[in-house]
């Protein structure tokens, strides 16, 4: 089990439009992408969308799954000055 990935604690509203700005599943050039943005409970999070496809008689489907979600970590510069501001 990961314990970095917080996907169950994010909202599907959050997730959806991230998902729907992808490009299209059945062109696209990779099989993985990655979104960062920010959720008001978790802050900034990166969530890693992957391909799926599958087939029905003779159709075929495919569209995007959010696979992983977890926190970024904010640079080191920005955590010194949060913090000497706060002295």
């Amino acid at each position: 089990m990961d314990d970095e990935n917080i996907f169950a604690a994010v909202r599907g509203e959050y997730l959806a439009p991230e998902r729907h700005g992808l490009p299209n599943p059945y062109t696209a050039d990779l099989d993985t992408y990655s979104r960062t943005i920010e959720v008001p409970e978790h802050g900034l999070v990166t969530i890693t969308f992957e391909r799926f496809r599958y087939r029905r008689g003779r159709n075929r489907f495919a569209c995007w799954l959010p696979k992983k979600v977890t926190r970024c970590t904010p640079p080191e510069s920005t955590v010194e000055s949060v913090t000497r501001a706060d002295e």
